[in-house]
């Protein structure tokens, strides 16, 4: 073929392009035509162009039905029928092709050239290879196994093109070695020098990437740790942390598709893995402009303490880069979640290790010194057999003693023993907590949280020794009733059944003296330790859920914080008992005009064919007679001694706490999310609202009392609906306000104590307002209809959860690379858009053809709809604002009107791109869906979610092992696990035993909680956790 046109230059390793780079090379020299002509002719390498070079043009002139569009846009159509390739694209190909001759030529005249140069050298080789196995023996050989397979490597790769360089498995793991111990730059000395003796750093990172041999960024590996412990054969270890300084660089790694260099944060000390991960430019430059990269490299070493083996090789836990900002908080919150986690990896940390840094120093300080030394109490281990199975009641009795007491255990079996700190010995830091009181606050807490996490592991330690305990105990019975059923007496009455009377009897007395000998003594020997710890009590720790002060200094008392403690649902007892005979005579009265009211009107109704009673019988006096009677024979009785002290300690500690709140000027508030009081000043109270709207910007501030414009303008509303017969009359009794019985909505708010700086959530109670009554008959109308056309996207609870998720897995879809995406929208109801919001529930009754319900068009509900949200005016303090973006939380209807407005967004952002056989759900602001895409590509559906609506913005979590409500759910290798899950903020806190509740109150929270244990957990250790959990929650709620 004559040379025609200008030398095209291709790479040197064109000849290997396949795939996606040999299209991307067709398309950049010949263009798109011949790139799609390529895919639909299947050819995907150079070598079959090559190979079909002569029949490629020939298929333009043969009708192919594939070939049609491509025909058109590369053809030129003659009047005669027939068709001529475009002289633009001819010659671009024939360009191409010359071209790849030309470096087919060349390759194959520098491949003889180098055979030839290679012949000499590798017989060299094969003559010295040949000659060393003739001299050395088996033995010989065998030792240098590996070099015979190094020199045969090079020798084999010198007769082949540098493109089909091939390497051995014993080539490749050298190769490995070279490059972590050496470094780059000696790994690329010997690569040069030793021509196909090691693969090039390209090929070499595919196989450390394809081997798993990095290490990711701030990835704790507790997996290749336990079996670094399997292999090695350890159960103790030392876990050393140490920091030291490195350049700043940010890298982007492409496997993960995360820029490493950037300052790893930390939560609650532990560090955020992949956490800088983004698709957007914007993003990417405000870390740049903003973030603070690591000037240090943390390291976290595993050193395993093996009595035959002082030298045993550590394992490198984690690694990643920190700044200088970290505190001693930090480190120990870090080894906390490390003496736990290794524990659960069967790896028993007993020590930790680090250099002189003060805030190490600190930490250590704060792990040593600070538990109540109580007396040890270990299960003692019973030579007889009986013994053993008589103390079963003893060995559990003792922990829950001390937990009852609100206190901890020390572990003897520990020498890692984690004590709490009294605050006074750190004299250096007072002045820095008198500045800062979260940070004791925060101090406490972790504190706490190790003590709970000592006392659960003291409490496992003491349960599977009694599992091991009854496990013998039932295997030497076995063995002695096979042993004794040859000895039978003459009144058919064996050993082995004698020996269970005598066994019978034991244990009863065993029991006896556990429980009227033993456990007095246990308790006067600890009332007396708790004497004698009296005057530093006040300095020590307890794991019982207590109120939050977010104060300094505080006026309460040790009595009336422990009041305070009893949490939000504590009740006071017999409280009407305190009031003068008049009060209670009209508290009577009161209540049985409400129960006859209640009655008459139950009965004046006919239900099941019965015939109604009128109101005005005689029975009914005859009935309140005798029902007034009953009421104050209990109303009046007077009280036990005991009850009536404590009824009136208690109602001086509520009017004490009363009076300092307001002598202070504290407030007193709930949690949000933890179920404990919170003290703070009303000043920074009042900051932190303020903080609030002006950054949401959803309310504004009123010059009046708007209730009785916005009470005229329901009235007008409904009177206009009703004139032009659009609702009917029920229904607009229905919704009329009642002016002597309204009154403005009021706005507060809930201190997230789990959050940093503890912000506020706000809480709108709408339950007297003018709307309330159109929001209630609203949410009557739409809701179900709700409920019946989106039940396939709606999770009602943990239990709905899972049972989808088991019919996901019926189906075949669920396999160990499935994914779980949980994530929620924030603020959801004060970013609601209210406009929108409504045009959006018309859409959803359109779709479904709910054109009217129950007489009302959708025009008229829109009409309803639209006053509920901007009439939503509210008193605040002494100011009266109103609601101008989202609507209130309070209302009912703003949940269905929410719920409604998520419907659309699902579909167009979520649902769109989610495979149709995915299992997705909703429950209100919290999505979980199921995806087998890579996790990069689900992080583009999110990102992209993220931005399609300005309104909304997301928080996520993909992995394996993701909570979702109150169930965490697991991916293990392709098996669902599932058990109960506790937030982080949530405390274990139940209903005071305390309170005055009805009894059956109680029994219902156990069962509650027990029957949640059942359904959630996956497995039988899963539900023994759980159970742990409810006795330790219930033994501190007393």
């Amino acid at each position: 073929m004559l040379r025609t046109f200008p030398h095209l230059a291709l790479p040197e390793n064109v000849l290997s392009f396949e795939g996606e780079f040999f299209f991307e090379l067709v398309r950049r020299t010949c263009g798109d035509v011949f790139k799609e002509l390529m895919e639909v002719l299947s050819i995907n390498t150079v070598y079959k162009l090559l190979l079909a070079e002569k029949d490629i043009l020939s298929v333009f002139q043969k009708n192919y039905r594939e070939l049609e569009k491509i025909t058109q846009r590369a053809c030129l159509h003659l009047d005669d029928g027939t068709i001529m390739l475009k002289p633009g694209l001819l010659m671009d190909f024939n360009r191409f092709m010359e071209a790849l001759h030309a470096v087919k030529d060349q390759n194959k005249d520098q491949q003889e050239e180098s055979t030839a140069t290679a012949n000499n050298i590798c017989s060299l080789l094969q003559m010295l290879i040949k000659k060393h196995r003739m001299n050395d023996g088996s033995d010989s050989q065998s030792s240098y196994s590996f070099l015979i397979a190094f020199v045969e490597n090079i020798s084999s790769n010198l007769l082949k093109n540098k493109n089909n360089y091939r390497y051995s498995e014993a080539v490749l793991n050298f190769a490995q070695s070279l490059f972590i111990l050496g470094g780059r730059n000696v790994y690329e000395f010997v690569r040069l020098n030793l021509p196909g003796a090691l693969p090039a750093l390209s090929t070499l990172n595919a196989s450390l990437e394809k081997a798993g041999v990095g290490i990711e960024e701030a990835e704790f590996r507790y997996d290749l740790l336990h079996h670094h412990q399997n292999l090695c054969g350890y159960q103790v270890a030392v876990c050393s942390e140490d920091s030291t300084a490195v350049m700043q660089k940010i890298i982007y790694s492409a496997a993960t598709n995360t820029f490493t260099g950037f300052s790893t944060p930390l939560e609650r000390g532990i560090p955020i893995c992949r956490h800088y991960q983004t698709d957007s430019f914007d993003q990417l430059k405000y870390w740049f402009e903003n973030k603070e990269k690591s000037n240090c490299l943390n390291v976290h070493m595993v050193q395993p303490l093996i009595a035959s083996n002082p030298y045993s090789s550590p394992f490198l836990l984690a690694s990643y880069g920190i700044s200088n900002t970290f505190t001693a908080i930090d480190v120990l919150n870090r080894w906390l979640w490390i003496l736990k986690k290794s524990r659960q990896s069967n790896v028993r940390v007993v020590a930790f290790s680090t250099d002189c840094d003060p805030r190490y120093l600190l930490a250590m300080r704060l792990a040593t010194g600070f538990f109540a030394k109580l007396a040890n109490n270990r299960i003692k281990n019973f030579g007889i057999l009986w013994e053993s199975h008589g103390n079963r009641g003893n060995s559990m009795e003792i922990p829950a003693i001390s937990s009852k007491s609100r206190q901890s255990h020390r572990n003897p079996g520990n020498p890692m023993e984690i004590p709490a700190i009294p605050w006074k010995s750190r004299q250096s830091r007072k002045s820095e907590i008198r500045r800062f009181p979260l940070v004791k606050q925060q101090q406490y807490k972790i504190i706490q949280e190790a003590k709970r996490t000592w006392l659960n592991i003291n409490v496992d330690a003491h349960e599977k020794k009694y599992q091991e305990y009854e496990h013998q105990y039932q295997q030497d019975l076995k063995q002695f009733e096979f042993i004794s059923s040859t000895h039978i007496d003459t009144n058919d009455t064996t050993l082995f059944n004698c020996f269970l009377l005598y066994i019978g009897h034991r244990i009863h007395r065993l029991k006896q003296e556990i429980y009227y000998e033993k456990l007095p003594v246990y308790r006067r020997k600890f009332v007396r330790l708790r004497r004698r710890l009296k005057p530093t009590k006040k300095n020590l720790v307890t794991i019982a859920p207590i109120i939050i002060l977010d104060l300094i200094r505080h006026p309460f008392t040790v009595a009336e914080l422990a009041y305070l403690s009893r949490g939000p649902t504590y009740i006071r007892p017999n409280q009407s008992a305190l009031r003068p005979s008049g009060q209670r005579e009209k508290q009577v009265d009161k209540k049985m005009n409400d129960i006859i009211n209640k009655v008459k009107n139950y009965m004046a109704n006919v239900y099941d064919g019965r015939s109604k009673i009128p109101t005005t019988v005689p029975m009914y006096k005859f009935y309140s007679e005798r029902l007034r009677t009953y009421l104050l024979c209990r109303y009046m009785i007077p009280l036990p001694l005991m009850d009536q002290l404590r009824a009136r300690r208690e109602l001086k500690l509520d009017k004490s706490i009363r009076r300092k709140l307001k002598n202070y000027k504290l407030v007193l508030r709930e949690t949000d999310k933890s179920g404990v009081l919170h003290i703070g000043h009303a000043r920074d109270y009042e900051r932190k609202a303020m903080e609030y709207r002006e950054k949401t910007g959803a309310h504004e501030e009123l010059t009046s009392n708007p209730l009785d414009e916005i009470f005229y303008q329901v009235i007008q509303l409904l009177n206009k609906l009703r004139s032009a017969n659009k609702i009917s009359v029920p229904q607009k009794l229905k919704m009329m306000p009642i002016r002597n019985k309204i009154e403005l909505a009021y706005m507060y708010f809930l201190h997230k104590s789990h959050k940093k700086g503890t912000p506020l959530r706000p809480i709108i109670n709408t339950i007297h307002a003018a709307t309330t009554q159109i929001s209630k008959h609203l949410d009557e109308l739409i809701r179900p209809l709700f409920d019946r056309y989106a039940r396939h996207t709606t999770i009602v609870d943990g239990v709905d959860l899972l049972s989808r998720l088991h019919k996901y897995i019926q189906n075949g879809y669920f396999n160990s690379s499935t994914l779980f995406v949980a994530f929620d929208i924030t603020n959801l109801y004060t970013i609601l858009p209210q406009e929108e919001s409504l045009v959006i529930l018309a859409e959803f009754l359109h779709v479904h053809h709910c054109d009217i319900i129950q007489g009302i068009s959708i025009d008229t509900i829109l009409d309803l709809g639209r006053i509920v949200p901007q009439a939503n005016a509210f008193v605040y303090g002494k100011k009266f604002c109103r609601q101008i973006i989202g609507s209130a939380m309070g209302s009912v209807f703003t949940l269905t009107l929410a719920n409604i407005f998520m419907w659309k967004w699902e579909r167009q952002a979520i649902l769109s791109k989610l495979p149709a056989h995915e299992f997705y759900g909703r429950y209100i602001d919290d999505i979980f869906f199921t995806c087998n895409e890579s996790e990069t590509k689900v992080k583009k559906w999110l990102e992209s979610a993220n931005q399609f609506h300005p309104n909304i913005k997301l928080t996520y979590t993909i992995a394996k092992s993701v909570p979702f409500l109150d169930v965490l759910v697991c991916n293990q290798n392709g098996i669902l696990f599932s058990s109960v899950y506790h937030k982080p903020a949530a405390e274990l806190s139940l209903l005071s035993f305390l309170s005055d509740h009805p009894r059956h109150v109680f029994r219902n929270v156990i069962q509650t909680a027990l029957m949640r244990a059942i359904r959630y957990s996956s497995t039988f250790e899963a539900l023994n956790i759980e159970r742990r959990s409810i006795r330790l929650t219930l033994l501190l709620n007393e």
